[in-house]
Formats: structure tokens, sequence, C-alpha cells
């Protein structure tokens, strides 16, 4: 089988007001199975200090049950005091990963926090506990600047375990490009692969992981395969530490299909951009 041609280069862990332990666990974990740089990118909402700058704009604090006008010294220090607070968390929590990482600190939009990121980058987005903390985070603008972004993206959901499993992959066709890199994480991990697939083209050998092994395959319909609830009750009871999926042209994958699958799976889902690559896998 022909290795993977992905190449990836950054961990780009998202991080919007705080620093989320579980994120930073899946990013330091995968930054050490590719040889990735981890770097945490820190988000000061554009849209918040413009609204400061508004003589009437106020806001209001829960702890006093009051409202107060917002004032553009205070937010702008509030802003840079959260910031540093999540350097200092985000360094504390790498350490435990041999892997060199860097700390940035952006000012943008929500749809454009991730414009400078890369097409070599893995895009790592944490998602929030609750319904609640989405809208606080405006977790579908998010969601969609990632998807929207040159690099591919990792959903961490807060449920997601620190557990050995397969990895999964749920690919379109037998030379889909994310079967080479789930087999490149797998065999880093010391995991085997989980074949998803929901292509009728018969296969000339069986898929094999890079000690020969027989990849594990569950044959599923085509076009059900972007049914979160469907794809869950194919893998059932698995405990998978990871799924794989590339983005295609003829098939949008939308944000919130990759969100409520690692939801539900409890487990992280790296959704592939498939300009970074050019790989085609051979049957062996």
């Amino acid at each position: 089988m022909a290795a993977s041609k992905f190449v990836f280069k950054r961990a780009v862990l998202g991080v919007f007001h705080s620093v989320e332990p579980p994120a930073v666990r899946v990013a330091g974990e995968l930054a050490e199975r590719l040889d990735l740089q981890i770097v945490g990118l820190f988000a000061l909402d554009r849209a918040i200090q413009t609204l400061a700058g508004y003589s009437k704009a106020r806001e209001f604090l829960p702890s006093k049950r009051e409202w107060r006008f917002l004032d553009p010294d205070i937010v702008a220090r509030e802003q840079m005091l959260a910031a540093e607070a999540a350097r200092r968390a985000f360094k504390r929590l790498v350490q435990s990963h041999r892997v060199p990482s860097s700390f940035e600190i952006v000012t943008a939009a929500a749809g454009q926090i991730f414009e400078t990121v890369e097409a070599s980058d893995i895009l790592v987005l944490p998602l929030p506990r609750r319904a609640s903390a989405a809208a606080l985070y405006s977790l579908t603008v998010f969601v969609e600047s990632a998807v929207r972004s040159a690099a591919s993206v990792l959903f961490v959901p807060q449920t997601a375990q620190a557990r050995k499993g397969p990895i999964v992959v749920i690919a379109r066709s037998p030379d889909d490009p994310s079967i080479a890199v789930a087999i490149r994480v797998a065999a880093a991990a010391q995991e085997k692969v989980i074949l998803v697939t929901g292509f009728d083209e018969a296969l000339e050998a069986p898929l094999k992981d890079e000690t020969g092994a027989v990849i594990e395959q569950i044959r599923g319909s085509e076009k059900a395969l972007y049914d979160v609830q469907y794809v869950s009750e194919l893998l059932g009871n698995r405990t998978e530490s990871l799924i794989i999926l590339m983005r295609s042209d003829g098939a949008a994958i939308p944000g919130d299909y990759c969100a409520d699958l690692a939801e539900r799976r409890k487990a992280p889902v790296l959704l592939l951009e498939p300009m970074n690559s050019d790989v085609r896998i051979r049957q062996v």
C-alpha cells in the first residue's frame, strides 16, 4: 500500500476563551504520532472590541445581577488577561507531550480567525460542553470558519476520553486518501484500522496495513454514511480513539456533521482537506 503523501507540519489549537485540557491532550497525541509542532492560537474577538467603542454599549454581569457600560480599556485589558492565562495553561498542559510548541494571539472577526492557517496545518477545534456554551462561543461561526479554511480540521468533544482504541476511517472509495492517513496514525499508535465503506466496487484483494494485517471492514450504504446515527450504529460498541474522513467536492461534509459524530462517539473526528494531498492508495 502506498504511503500517505499528506504533508502535515502543525497542529493548531484554536483557543477562544480558555484552554480545554481534552483538546490539548488530543492535539499533543496527534502531534507526537505525526511529528508535528503544536501551536496554541488564542482569538481576540474584534467584534467585542468594536462593540465596546459604542457609547451606549452595555454588558450584563451575572455575579452582580446588574448591567454596566462597556469600557474599551477594560475590555481590552480583560481580553489580554484571558489570553495570558490561556498561554500559561497551554504551556503547562503541553509539557507532557514531547513536541515543539508555541502560542500565538490574533485579533480577528469570528469568521476570519482561521484565515492564517495553511493546508499543511491540522486545526484542532474544541467543542463546548453544552448547547448554551455553543451559543456563547458562536460555535456555528467558528466551525464554519474552520471548515472554510485551507487546513484539515480535528473536532474534539469535551467527552473525548483518554483511551486506546482502533482508528476508524470512513472511505468513499478503495483509493480514498484518508485510508493512508489512518494507517499512518494507527501504526504510530500501535492500533488497528477499521474501514467503514459505502462503495460498490469489489476489492481485488483485502486492504492491509503496514504490518500486513488485514484491515477490518464494515460495509454500509454510501448515501447513509453521512447520517451520524447510522454510522454510530455501524460502529456499535467499539471504542475507537479517532475517526478520519475526507472532504469531497462531490459530497460536502458540513462541520456540524463532524461535531455531532464526535459528540455521539466520544472520540475526535479528523476532517481531511483534499487539497493537501495527491495520494492514491493501491490494493495489495
